[in-house]
């Protein structure tokens, strides 16, 4: 057999290869070598009132404020002695995949080639952006009672926890007050009660005892499930309270009790014990104490920094937290202020002075922005994107950002930049970070009808006027003084939605005009062109919106008071404040008005114009005939079930029973497990039954109905109108 010899160019490819592979190794080494420094854990009860502004600001006053309404609650300060944009981008810029977003657009995206359209998980989440990820990331965003728990302590704390607590969080399931020998008919199941096996759990795994609690509670619900009955076929006698290793698949129970059985869960004690030890040993014994702290690994004992993340959705810990507060709002009789809870505050050294802001839906932005980390000669300034050279560009060069990827050449996305000087030009996307800014803010509004551009020049100078603002439209200033360009002073202004850009400061006036109310009625309320009935529909404004009232009527209109309202988005109207015969207010003030404004408590909700009916999970056709005399279930109709039809006064109207997405009248475990493969692209809700999956009224079905429908099952909360 004849040996094989290397061609010249091959060999010569191989050694070129070899010296790039440790030029890589060396320069690798250099910058990526792990060096942690000293972490602590403040937990003295006057931590909060010695916290350093210049090295932390903003924590102080919204952690004593805090303090000031719930004396009983304390705050662990975990100075993780991280810079905040060494987080930032490690979060961010390092691994696309470890911050993830779904059903976002413009400003939630990022634009890096590395991620641009691309899925990083399944089909639909996409890479957060720096903005995005920096709003989430950053504590002072969440220190508020609806947001607080995404820090509460999950390691067991005995001068906080109780068996009383447990117990409280039990109330209205099968383990309340019960014990686990008398729910079973088993003696040699032992004297415990639930909730005392629950506190032994805790005890053994150093895991919060209400963190279990609350865990078991949603994994089973109020009245128990297969996972946890002993008597499914083939696992007989097996239980799995936390259904770990419940994944996916043909039947989630079934796997779960497979995982029980080989783990030797044979008895109810077993499987709460040995299920808080699974919890405790990958995150709340390894510092990772929270579900902001799952989250974002900015704890280094145990697994280093960034990579031990629980989940990659940037909005999960945000999210859960409001659950957890409803929930505990529901246990503690809405008495949180005198409950006691243990909060773990992360504490990230040269923060912003300003919180970090919400993200816009708009790809037209108005960025302080700068280049990171760049090793060469300079980055080009282009003329068009891939074009002519302007100039070369150095390491941490500042500019504004005024279009997120531009345009797409050369194999790269192109942003589009202005220079302090008003130079406009393309910036290869993978250049660029946000840079953070110390923003003013300054109540103001729009005095007369203009527009509002991405940058501080005229359209002719390069910039976009992507949105009309209009008279009396609420905006804040967050930048002035910095830009005087083509005969105008520019002010920044940011809007209700999120949405930044500069317009001109004539336009704008410093101070408040109106008042702001809140949609209250028991669904979504018109705006139109006028003060009456009669008058054009421009569009329907959601529940719980907030909207400024400028002028206010003294005399009704078709039985209603109208008042001249503006949106965030500047839309002008009149809407319907309330009703008399019966008495009914459908907008509220914000300031002096109820926080939590009563419902009507209606049943049933007609609308005319989709020719549907919509009922809450309680409802029945009896309900229907009492406020439709003479209505009358269509030929093959059984049920009120969603896709049902009514006959209302020779009108036909389709049935949509809230939450009960598969049609058979009911709101059950059933209807949650095909709105969960919903949501995880393993099955797919349309038409009719998709707007029943949507129960907490924003127009969409996804993970936030998921949890309100999760709570009704579980009696820890209610669907509503």
């Amino acid at each position: 057999m004849r040996r094989r010899t290397l061609h010249t160019s091959v060999k010569k490819l191989i050694s070129i290869t070899m010296i790039i592979i440790i030029i890589y190794t060396i320069i690798n080494t250099i910058f990526n070598t792990k060096s942690y420094a000293a972490q602590t854990r403040d937990i003295d009860a006057n931590n909060i009132y010695n916290i350093n502004e210049n090295l932390y600001p903003g924590y102080a006053s919204l952690l004593q404020n805090l303090k000031s309404t719930h004396p009983n609650w304390t705050f662990t300060l975990f100075y993780t002695d991280l810079e905040w944009s060494d987080v930032l981008r490690n979060e961010t810029i390092v691994d696309h995949s470890r911050s993830l977003v779904q059903g976002k657009t413009g400003e939630w995206l990022c634009t890096h080639i590395d991620c641009d359209g691309k899925p990083h998980d399944g089909t639909s989440w996409f890479g957060a952006s720096q903005t995005a990820v920096a709003y989430y990331l950053d504590p002072r965003n969440f220190l508020n009672e609806n947001n607080i728990f995404q820090f509460e302590t999950l390691s067991y704390i005995p001068s906080i926890h109780n068996e009383a607590g447990v117990e409280a969080i039990l109330r209205g399931t099968f383990m309340s007050n019960k014990k686990i020998c008398d729910y079973y008919g088993d003696s040699t199941y032992g004297d415990k009660t639930f909730a005392q096996t629950i506190m032994y759990a805790a005890e053994q795994s150093k895991v919060s005892p209400y963190h279990l609690a609350s865990r078991i509670r949603q994994e089973v619900g109020a009245n128990g499930s297969g996972s946890c009955s002993g008597k499914v076929s083939g696992y007989v006698g097996y239980f799995n309270f936390y259904n770990i290793g419940a994944y996916a698949g043909t039947d989630a129970v079934i796997n779960g009790l497979k995982y029980a059985k080989n783990a030797g869960w044979d008895t109810p004690e077993k499987s709460i014990v040995g299920g808080a030890n699974w919890i405790a040993s990958g995150y709340i014994s390894k510092g990772q104490d929270s579900l902001y702290l799952q989250k974002w690994d900015v704890d280094n004992r145990y697994y280093g920094l960034y990579s031990h993340q629980y989940q990659q959705n940037i909005q999960a810990p945000t999210s859960e937290s409001g659950t957890i507060r409803n929930s505990y709002k529901t246990i503690f009789n809405n008495d949180l202020a005198s409950t006691s809870f243990n909060f773990v505050i992360p504490m990230y050294k040269n923060m912003p002075r300003t919180v970090s802001r919400y993200p816009s839906s708009s790809t037209f932005v108005s960025q302080n922005a700068q280049l990171y980390d760049y090793i060469g000669a300079g980055v080009c300034l282009r003329a068009t994107p891939n074009g002519d050279l302007i100039k070369y560009l150095y390491n941490g060069a500042s500019f504004l950002r005024i279009e997120l990827k531009a345009s797409n050449a050369g194999s790269n996305n192109w942003d589009k930049v202005m220079l302090p000087d008003g130079t406009m030009g393309y910036i290869a996307t993978q250049f660029i970070i946000e840079a953070s800014g110390n923003e003013i803010s300054k109540s103001a509004y729009i005095n007369a009808e203009t527009q509002l551009y991405n940058g501080p020049r005229t359209a002719d100078h390069g910039t976009t006027a992507f949105r009309t603002l209009y008279t009396y439209q609420p905006v804040t200033i967050v930048e002035e003084g910095k830009y005087s360009f083509d005969g105008y002073s520019w002010v920044k202004v940011r809007l209700g939605d999120g949405t930044s850009g500069y317009v001109q400061k004539n336009y704008v006036t410093e101070g408040t005009i109106g008042e702001q109310v809140k949609i209250t009625c028991d669904t979504e309320l018109a705006i139109r062109t006028g003060p009456g009935l009669s008058y054009d529909r421009i569009k329907y404004i959601d529940i719980g919106v907030i909207v400024t009232r400028i002028e206010k009527a003294s005399t009704k209109v078709d039985g209603y008071y109208w008042d001249k309202v503006i949106t965030d988005e500047g839309i002008s109207g009149y809407m319907a404040r309330e009703k008399y015969n019966p008495y009914l207010l459908y907008l509220t003030p914000v300031n002096g008005g109820t926080t939590n404004p009563p419902t009507t408590g209606e049943k049933i909700a007609l609308n005319e114009d989709e020719k549907v009916i919509k009922v809450i999970p309680s409802a029945t056709f009896a309900d229907v005939t009492a406020k439709y005399s003479g209505a009358t279930l269509a030929s093959g109709t059984e049920t009120l079930g969603t896709g049902a039809k009514i006959n209302i006064n020779g009108v036909e109207y389709t049935v949509i029973k809230l939450g009960d997405v598969n049609g058979d009248g009911k709101t059950n475990s059933g209807d949650y497990v095909l709105l969960k493969n919903h949501i995880m692209e393993q099955g797919n809700l349309d038409g009719i039954y998709y707007k029943a999956g949507d129960v907490n009224g924003d127009g969409k079905t996804n993970s936030g109905d998921y949890v309100v429908i999760k709570n009704s099952i579980m009696s820890s909360g209610s669907i509503t109108l």
